[in-house]
């Protein structure tokens, strides 16, 4: 049975206190973390990673191609954005309009 370290209570490294469950700020994100009453901070290791990977990410410019499926247009995504954003065959997607020349890709998540 897989454990959910969320549920978990962790120790301090400092102080060794039981740290509480929280919400932080980082470049724009907010990621759960685990705060001490010593002022020490745990960022969760998921959100973290999530955070570390957009940053890597977020100031390129990644080409997608445009294709067909049948009668239908396809965007085929580059591996490493699939990867970063964990997106799996067959899940939907949202796209929405900004500009004439502009659209937004939203997950599910």
């Amino acid at each position: 049975m897989k454990r959910d370290l969320w549920e978990g209570s962790p120790k301090c490294i400092k102080c060794k206190k039981t740290m509480k469950k929280a919400e932080v700020s980082l470049s724009g994100f907010r990621v759960r973390a685990w705060r001490c009453s010593c002022g020490e901070e745990l960022l969760h290791p998921i959100d973290a990673e999530k955070v570390f990977l957009f940053n890597k990410l977020k100031d390129r410019k990644i080409e997608a191609s445009v294709g067909m499926s049948n009668r239908s247009f396809i965007i085929r995504i580059p591996k490493e954005i699939a990867e970063t954003y964990k997106l799996q065959k067959g899940e939907k997607l949202e796209i929405v309009p900004e500009t004439p020349k502009k659209f937004l890709i939203e997950t599910g998540e």
